[in-house]
């Protein structure tokens, strides 16, 4: 609980203390794989390596194309047996996502996995 708490905190901080010229830019978000699968019988979470960079719009067609075609991916290299139910993670700061995704990385029952797509 109190790894988690700060874990938050430290988030947060990190978060405000960017100047301005790090602010978001409302047409670009950073997308990763972060979801439980099914694989020998066991869940286990696995978590993208990084995240991606996108430009389309997360309402688009494009984007919910984009989504169909990661849980496809998941289905065919990781387990067969996803769903495509919460795969993808996403926000809208970068360093905020790569703090995420280490926190992942520290955890030994996370897999982490190789994946890179696009969607503009």
């Amino acid at each position: 609980m109190k790894k988690l708490l700060f874990t938050v905190l430290a988030s947060i901080c990190l978060i405000y203390s960017f100047d301005s010229s790090a602010q978001t830019n409302d047409d670009v978000w950073y997308v990763w794989i972060d979801t439980e699968v099914e694989i020998e019988n066991k869940l286990v979470r696995i978590v993208s390596e990084a995240p991606i960079e996108i430009t389309c719009c997360v309402k688009s067609p494009e984007y919910r194309q984009f989504i169909k075609d990661t849980s496809g991916w998941i289905r065919e290299n990781v387990s067969d047996s996803y769903t495509g139910q919460n795969g993808t993670k996403k926000i809208q700061v970068l360093a905020l996502a790569e703090v995420l995704i280490n926190e992942a990385k520290e955890d030994n029952n996370v897999r982490i996995i190789k994946y890179d797509a696009s969607c503009k």
